[in-house]
């Protein structure tokens, strides 16, 4: 089984559509929402999608911050298998379960929206998809990292490597992908990328593309102290 981190900020719209999706589709799982800084209803929502589903449960955080937020889900998991999945559902559940198969050879997969297979439904803003590559490159060039795609919103890790990981991360915000797979490959994980069907699936933006990729290349040092 797998415990499935839904991280949450601000999504008191989009969340019961994703959380629903899932608990349905994966009633075995153990669905955790961690709302993490929500100044909207999020965290009542994730309230009452706890009460709703039998498979699904809920931490709050009043720290801000995804990687904050993943890290302290993983931290709750009771399976071997840990994972999460962003809650704006451009990963549906039947995309995140192309990576389940692959869990039991490997130590982590990802989704990849950058394969060669891989099948963008709804694009992001020319911008967006501009930032994101020099983002992988730098993330090659400074990490050793050879991955198409350390950003997409579906990962699945073995508990126990994940473990070794958390003690080891200082990231709270977006770059924790970055983090989580660059300890991995230190670690000798091995580390299996999925192609999976993805759609741009937008809401008001929280943050402007150049402050995000700044924010974003000065977690990237931080990994690195």
């Amino acid at each position: 089984m797998i415990t499935l981190v839904i991280p949450a900020y601000n999504e008191e719209n989009r969340l019961p559509s994703t959380v629903k999706a899932f608990a349905n589709y994966f009633p075995n799982f153990d669905i955790l929402i961690v709302p993490n800084g929500c100044t909207d209803g999020t965290e009542k929502v994730a309230q009452d999608l706890a009460t709703k589903y039998n498979n699904v449960r809920t931490w709050a955080t009043p720290i801000g911050g995804k990687g904050f937020a993943v890290r302290e889900g993983f931290r709750r998991s009771k399976h071997n298998l840990v994972g999460f999945v962003d809650a704006d559902l451009a990963i549906t559940p039947e995309e995140f379960a192309k990576l389940i198969p692959f869990a039991k050879e490997n130590d982590v997969v990802i989704s990849s929206r950058w394969l060669p297979d891989s099948n963008v439904t709804k694009k992001e803003p020319p911008q967006v998809r501009f930032a994101g590559r020099i983002f992988n490159l730098m993330v090659k060039v400074w990490f050793g990292l050879k991955i198409s795609d350390t950003q997409c919103g579906a990962k699945i890790f073995k508990t126990e490597l994940m473990r070794k990981i958390l003690p080891k991360c200082v990231v709270n915000k977006m770059a924790f992908d970055v983090e989580f797979l660059y300890h991995a490959k230190n670690f000798g994980a091995t580390i299996k990328e999925v192609p999976i069907t993805w759609k741009h699936n937008p809401e008001e933006s929280k943050t402007g593309v150049f402050k995000t990729g700044i924010k974003m290349i000065g977690q990237l040092a931080s990994i690195k102290k």
